[in-house]
């Protein structure tokens, strides 16, 4: 898996390797502005990601042995830019 965070406060999720463009991505909401750093937890159920203008910490769970939710999201959707509701 690959863990990346944006100037948005997004976090994206995806399988590693990720070698084509738009690829399928699970993506978590939460910071109110850019994510500094993303760390894995030892057996990879975590995500750890902080962010650089609100402060905090956050803990994502990565759904990994749930086949129904991981990496559904992203390149087959159409996203308009605003967080969902």
């Amino acid at each position: 898996m690959l863990a990346t965070g944006d100037d948005f406060g997004q976090v994206k999720l995806f399988k590693y390797p990720c070698v084509k463009e738009k690829a399928a991505f699970n993506d978590y909401y939460g910071h109110s502005s850019h994510v500094t750093k993303v760390k894995f937890s030892a057996d990879d159920a975590l995500v750890f990601s902080t962010g650089g203008g609100d402060k905090t910490v956050m803990v994502w769970a990565t759904d990994i042995g749930d086949n129904d939710a991981i990496f559904n999201g992203g390149a087959e959707e159409e996203s308009d830019g605003e967080e969902p509701e």
